[in-house]
């Protein structure tokens, strides 16, 4: 993981509003901190769960939820036909 982050300007990282979410995305985000690569934060389901969890390790780490995808079974569907487009208009 290290050594794919390392040529990188900038991560996303995807995550969900759920306690395991929360813990995985304190350590990517303590990991690109220690390794200087800038991170925005992608908020997967983001209408189910405790966004809170989220935004408070956000502000901890100074870096923004900046796309936030809503559960949809829509979604869900499309991507599973890869159907870029649809999942496109559902975002």
């Amino acid at each position: 993981v290290i050594q794919a982050l390392l040529g990188c300007d900038k991560a996303y990282a995807v995550t969900e509003p759920t306690p395991l979410g929360a813990h995985d995305l304190s350590l990517i985000l303590q990991l690109l901190e220690k390794i200087k690569v800038p991170a925005e934060i992608v908020l997967n389901k983001a209408d189910v769960g405790k966004r809170e969890l989220i935004e408070k390790i956000g502000k901890k780490f100074k870096t923004d939820i900046s796309i936030e995808i809503p559960y949809s079974e829509e979604l869900v569907k499309a991507y599973c036909e890869k159907d870029l487009e649809s999942m496109v208009d559902l975002i």
